[in-house]
């Protein structure tokens, strides 16, 4: 019985078989694959941190506009943006920092800024303050998050989780826009290397894209699709280990990098890295690459998914950050391979629902901030 063409077709089963070079028309060159792999693992693992340390030495001699001072301020600001339910407690000593706001005593020590709509919460006798009595009664109730500096915690707040440390001392950060340009000329070197080490397979992939004819957009959109049940399983899966854990985690250092360069003038840099350069890399790499080392599908999607993962959230902070939010790449590059092997390993329609993927989620930031 001859095979049908129509991709669509594929039955789950069929996914997870093992898979033929000869049948799909692929090259055989295993050592494409392993060395376009350790060139990736090396330029966002070991180059990329010579490139921090260059581009901080330029900003040091040459080009002091590419870091800026970051207050205390700052990041309670941050942390306002980021949690609706957030509690700070600061030492006295920096109380003039927020003249401006509304402040509660604590311990005599401290005081506490909170998130706008807990004021009701923070009257004891009709006095605007707040207990450790309270704070602990409404973090056992999951109401509220707590952040506090790093050397002057009050002693009745030592057990309790802090999600964010704050340093009472300014300190200099790149820019947004420095943090998209060293982003960026990352892709940059990526981009022509790979491409050129995987060009046989690129070539082949296109050429069969061209069967799909009228039906590659119902194709991608089908795509996105898997990719939205993706995002709900990585809710629920998220807030599953949040619970078992008793935290709550940060925002993605992956991800938070992304918004703040969305909301500043490495805009436009950073849309071509994440929504064209960043995708292609990654598909490259994650499905063509470390799935031409197995022949075996399952096989070939675990580590493929694993990887894509781990490269991700290398940044975290803590094992408790990295446990969490390692999970909606983990799910993303499970629906990416998914995908890949439903097309036969052809590269276009998984690529093009990764590229519409981060499209999607940029329009969404610079909408939303």
């Amino acid at each position: 019985m001859e095979r049908s063409n129509d991709v669509s077709q594929l039955n789950f089963k069929e996914l997870f078989q093992t898979h033929s070079n000869k049948e799909s028309n692929q090259p055989v060159n295993k050592s494409r694959f392993i060395l376009s792999i350790g060139y990736y693992f090396l330029v966002m693992i070991i180059l990329s941190a010579f490139l921090f340390l260059a581009l901080d030495a330029i900003a040091e001699n040459s080009f002091p506009e590419l870091k800026e001072t970051i207050t205390l301020r700052d990041d309670t600001n941050r942390l306002f943006n980021e949690y609706d339910n957030i509690l700070i407690v600061l030492p006295n000593s920096v109380m003039d920092l927020y003249a401006d706001v509304n402040t509660y005593s604590f311990e005599e020590t401290h005081f506490v800024l909170v998130y706008e709509g807990y004021d009701d919460f923070l009257y004891v006798d009709n006095i605007p303050t707040i207990t450790s009595d309270i704070i602990q009664s409404n973090l056992d109730n999951d109401l509220i998050r707590v952040a506090t500096t790093l050397n002057q915690i009050p002693e009745s707040l030592d057990s309790v989780p802090v999600v964010y440390a704050l340093s009472l001392e300014d300190r200099l950060e790149f820019t947004s826009f420095a943090n998209s340009l060293l982003n960026f000329i990352v892709y940059l070197l990526l981009f022509p290397v790979i491409v050129l080490f995987l060009k046989p397979y690129i070539f082949i992939d296109l050429t069969q894209a061209k069967t799909y004819q009228t039906k590659w957009m119902s194709l991608i959109v089908a795509g996105y699709l898997y990719v939205l049940a993706g995002n709900i399983i990585s809710n629920v899966l998220i807030e599953v280990m949040q619970l078992l854990t008793n935290t709550q985690s940060d925002t993605a250092m992956n991800q938070a990098i992304i918004m703040e360069s969305l909301q500043g003038n490495g805009v436009i840099l950073m849309v071509i890295s994440a929504v064209l350069l960043g995708p292609i890399v990654e598909e490259l790499i994650f499905r063509k690459a470390i799935f031409g080392l197995f022949k075996n599908n399952t096989i070939a999607m675990i580590v493929s998914s694993f990887a894509f993962g781990i490269i991700h959230i290398l940044s975290e902070p803590s094992i408790i950050d990295l446990m969490i939010n390692i999970i909606p790449y983990l799910v993303m590059g499970f629906v990416f391979g998914y995908l890949y092997i439903k097309h036969q390993r052809n590269l276009f329609v998984v690529t093009m629902v990764h590229i519409l993927t981060n499209l999607i989620s940029i329009i969404s930031i610079l909408l939303i901030y």
